[in-house]
């Protein structure tokens, strides 16, 4: 389907991070969790720039080096 060429297809592995729900939180930990992810988000906000995407599109490719637009999504 993606057309990318995996020699070993048996062992290859996609990678990416995600979060994955374990157990709901603790009234306590919510607050906690809470201050601690406002604190971080302003310190975020204060230190970083603001970056300004252009509209996501949707794209063709045969390898990662270059990618050929077909439509934009929005």
């Amino acid at each position: 389907m993606t057309k990318v060429p995996i020699p070993t297809p048996d062992t290859y592995r996609f990678h990416i991070s995600l979060g994955y729900f374990v157990a709901w939180l603790t009234a306590a930990e919510q607050i906690t969790f809470a201050r601690t992810f406002n604190r971080w988000a302003r310190q975020l906000a204060s230190k970083s720039p603001v970056i300004t995407l252009g509209a996501p599109e949707f794209c063709s490719f045969d390898d990662m080096f270059a990618f050929h637009r077909i439509m934009y999504l929005g």
